[in-house]
């Protein structure tokens, strides 16, 4: 009778497994049901409502005509085109550094002054003006319909705008209206600019951040006062944009764990990796759960002045030891917001509301700074410090 109960052990052992694991199938199931499930703030719905907010489409046809006029820049709009390297490409190469230390020198000025670019990129400028302008003027008339591939079923694989190449025809743009004193080369550039803001890659949203920003440091130096369409730069929502692709980074993980969390493409692998499933599914919840919280801290903020370092710390020491993937995988989310709360000031001071009197204290949509005027002088009341390439928060005409 006890040997055939010793033989029983190791089966009742491998049947107690086999249900503890059942058991964390269905835990796992559950959390990922109830964490998809969940509203995000801001409207934003559940991450579930992600999918319906981008639905696939291909390039516009507005969007593929930038490709032959960008080409003349010697930008490459195309990032798979394996062709030779252009006569074009290799001019524009020579400039790209001088065209990013002349707009980073203006940008760090607080004065409406402008200093005459570096000769190698003014003659640039000058040789490819009639190029410069066939961009400018196909961005103008197409308002509205670029539109660069969105594809979320290929999850990690999706479709990307070649965002160098956005970088470098926004920055083009913008030297051109700094140079000539004309507000619609910088029209332009916020066109193509605004196209990246709704995207559901959060690089495609950091991307527009950082041009949104130079756009603004080029404003202030144009001359006043700013025509009607440049209020759509202060009044567009940029920390719903920003919110709205953390919901997208969180539904993209969320998805990939729970669907084919180990990337096993083959028979054997699925095999090797299925016992893991149950962690896979619990440790992914947990964190979209912590990003939708993370997400509700960051919008109830109205300072301007985010510390984002402490904040992504403060985030990272709440989650357990044995939470492994999510220590590991949660996004600097602090850091990010930062940036995008200094935007708003930075619009703010781009807009160059001067007052009727002086001296006067403006109010700003911050609550921790108001701006102050005196004498042609304009700044904010304290410093907000951020990791991106900022411009002062000071002006003097």
């Amino acid at each position: 009778m006890i040997p055939a109960m010793r033989r029983l052990i190791p089966l009742v052992f491998v049947a107690l497994i086999v249900a503890m694991w059942g058991v964390g199938l269905a835990v796992g199931r559950r959390a990922v049901d109830d964490a998809a499930s969940a509203p995000w703030p801001l409207q934003l719905g559940s991450l579930r409502d992600v999918p319906a907010r981008y639905p696939k489409h291909n390039a516009s046809s507005a969007a593929l005509a930038l490709g032959p006029l960008e080409a003349r820049l010697g930008i490459r709009l195309n990032r798979f085109d394996k062709r030779p390297v252009t006569n074009e490409e290799r001019a524009f190469s020579l400039v790209k550094e001088p065209l990013s230390k002349w707009l980073s020198a203006e940008q760090a000025s607080t004065s409406d002054a402008i200093s005459p670019p570096p000769a190698e990129l003014a003659k640039y400028l000058d040789d490819h003006r009639a190029d410069i302008d066939a961009v400018r003027d196909h961005l103008l008339s197409n308002e509205g319909a670029i539109a660069w591939p969105v594809d979320l079923s290929r999850l990690f694989d999706a479709p990307l705008p070649n965002l160098l190449a956005h970088m470098s025809v926004t920055r083009l743009l913008a030297a051109s209206a700094l140079a000539h004193g004309d507000w619609d080369y910088l029209h332009a550039s916020w066109l193509l600019t605004r196209v990246l803001w709704p995207r559901p890659e959060t690089i495609s949203v950091l991307i527009a951040r950082a041009t949104t920003s130079m756009l603004c440091a080029a404003a202030r130096k144009l001359p006043a006062p700013a025509p009607a369409w440049f209020a759509e730069i202060g009044q567009y929502d940029y920390r719903r944009a920003m919110t709205a692709a953390e919901q997208c980074d969180a539904w993209l993980l969320l998805t990939k764990m729970r669907d084919d969390p180990f990337n096993a493409e083959s028979v054997p692998r699925r095999i090797l990796t299925f016992p893991f499933l149950p962690f896979a599914r619990i440790w992914a919840a947990d964190l979209a759960n912590r990003e939708r919280s993370i997400a509700e801290q960051l919008t109830m903020i109205r300072d301007c002045a985010v510390d984002g370092d402490a904040f992504d710390r403060r985030m990272k020491a709440a989650v357990p030891k044995f939470h492994v993937y999510s220590r590991v995988t949660l996004p600097a989310w602090g850091s990010m917001w930062q940036r995008i709360s200094r935007l708003r000031v930075e619009t703010e001071l781009a807009s160059r509301n001067w007052p009727a009197t002086a001296p006067d204290v403006i109010a700003s949509q911050c609550t921790d700074g108001s701006w102050s005027y005196s004498n042609g002088d304009l700044h904010l009341s304290r410093e907000i410090a951020t990791r991106a390439a900022a411009f002062p928060l000071h002006y003097s005409r």
